[in-house]
């Protein structure tokens, strides 16, 4: 396939590679987001049961401050995917052209 070949980023397969790339997007996406909440769901239960000082209102800063941090991740992943899925047609052609490309001049250079 020639990296110059239009009709091909016009097709089945090309669009196939685009919803295949938003798909892993997706799944990493939402996979970092359960590792954040749960790393931070350890770090909490760790501190709170290791130490002393974390009773009244440290608990509660550390509570408050965690759900924070994960509900604001939590939401920027989601706004991502909404994102992502309306103008993944933009977004991939521009990266599947440039792997494409990347991949066509590494098979020029290698040695015959």
């Amino acid at each position: 396939m020639a990296v110059r070949d239009l009709e091909y980023y016009k097709s089945t397969e090309f669009k196939r590679r685009i919803n295949k790339m938003f798909a892993w997007d997706c799944v990493f996406g939402w996979v970092f987001v359960l590792w954040l909440w749960l790393t931070y769901a350890f770090v909490f239960f760790m501190t709170v049961s290791q130490s002393d000082f974390a009773s009244g209102g440290v608990r509660i800063a550390l509570i408050v401050g965690g759900l924070l941090v994960c509900i604001y991740n939590t939401g920027s992943i989601s706004a991502m995917v909404r994102h992502y899925s309306h103008d993944k047609d933009f977004i991939y052609t521009v990266d599947l052209r440039h792997l494409d490309a990347y991949r066509a001049s590494k098979k020029n250079k290698e040695p015959q």
